[in-house]
This record gives structure tokens, C-alpha cells and sequence, in this order.
């Protein structure tokens, strides 16, 4: 089993920066908040259907970061299934002090009123989500499957592998695979973003 701090890929700039925010370095949670916000936040639209609540879901979670830094364990997961395991249960914690939602569609435009004075900040929420929407898409289909059984239903990894009738093992490797590749595919895309005239 490779060691996660051995700098492989990516992934190991998000350990170094769980160590640094472990040890009391402010700096290293602006750094996780701007690497991962979009990706929380798309999670907390995509699960709570309600901007308002996935920016505050979004604030929350990156609160326990900081106030919990010392429980993150690297032998357990990776920094973003960490980080997105903190977000999904914010979010059900959410869900359940209120009805459940009728239904989870990938249009990234649903339930927004263009007649809404917040409609340039609900714009920019479905921007974000509309990212992450075509980065699951282009994902392996088994991949994206238990990453939203996993991120947008709130199941287990046992729950999916009965769902799924796939072992639990490759339940595991496909979520970890998928966040992977998840995470690289919106690191290109707002990269080239950026570099955008």
C-alpha cells in the first residue's frame, strides 16, 4: 500500500495542508476553503436544493475543519473524502429537521427564479453546480453511480454495495476513484477558467 504522503499526484498538497491545518496554520484552511469551496457548495445545492443553505452549509463545514482539525486521520481517507463525508452529513443533519425533497435532478438551473433579486448569486451557485454536474458526467458510469449514492443520497458504502449488488470493496475503490478523478477533471476545467481572456 503506497504511503499518502508520498507526492504521487495532487492528492498530496491536500495532506500536507491537513497536517499544516492540524497544527494551527490559518493559512492552510484558506487554501483547503479555496480548493474545495465549489465542490462543497455544489454538494450542499445539490443535496439541500436551496443556495442560501449550501453557502451556510458550505461556511459550516469548513468551521469544523478548524474547530475539529485534530479528528481527520490520513490512514482513514483522503483529505477530500474527508472533507466531503463532513459536508454530507452537515447536510442531512439538515435534511432532517425538514421534510425530505421530492427529488434530485442534475439540471443545474432548477428551482432558480430568474424573477429573483438574488437570481447573479443563484446564477453563480448553478454555475459552480453545472460544473461539477459535467465533470460527474464524464466520470465512469459505475463511478458516478456510487459517488451519488454516496455524496447525494446519503447511503453507506454497505447500503450501496447491496443497491449496486456490487462488493464492498469495489464500492470503496469506485467513490475513491471517482473523487480522483472528480476533483482533477474541476482542477482542469477552472484552470483553463482562469486562463480565459
Amino acid at each position: 500500500m503506497a504511503d499518502p504522503l508520498t507526492p504521487t499526484d495532487a492528492a498530496p498538497d491536500d495532506f500536507a495542508l491537513m497536517f499544516a491545518l492540524a497544527a494551527g496554520d490559518e493559512s492552510a484552511l484558506r487554501q483547503l476553503y479555496d480548493r474545495h469551496r465549489a465542490l462543497v457548495n455544489a454538494l450542499g445545492l445539490r443535496m439541500l436544493r436551496d443556495s442560501h443553505e449550501a453557502e451556510q452549509l458550505t461556511v459550516d463545514v469548513f468551521f469544523e475543519l478548524w474547530t475539529a482539525r485534530a479528528r481527520y486521520d490520513h490512514h482513514r481517507s483522503q483529505p477530500l473524502t474527508y472533507i466531503l463525508r463532513v459536508a454530507r452529513s452537515r447536510a442531512l443533519d439538515r435534511l432532517r429537521r425538514r421534510p425530505p425533497p421530492a427529488g434530485v435532478s442534475l439540471d443545474p438551473a432548477a428551482g432558480i427564479d430568474v424573477a429573483s433579486p438574488q437570481f447573479p448569486d443563484a446564477l453563480q451557485d448553478a454555475e459552480s453546480h453545472a460544473l461539477v454536474a459535467t465533470a460527474l458526467e464524464e466520470l465512469d458510469p459505475e463511478q458516478r453511480r456510487a459517488l451519488e449514492c454516496a455524496y447525494f443520497e446519503g447511503l453507506s458504502h454497505t447500503q450501496i454495495a447491496d443497491r449496486l449488488q456490487q462488493p464492498l470493496g469495489t464500492v470503496k475503490s469506485h467513490i475513491r476513484l471517482g473523487l480522483e478523478r472528480l476533483r482533477n477533471r474541476l482542477r482542469q476545467t477552472l484552470g483553463r477558467e482562469r486562463r480565459m481572456p
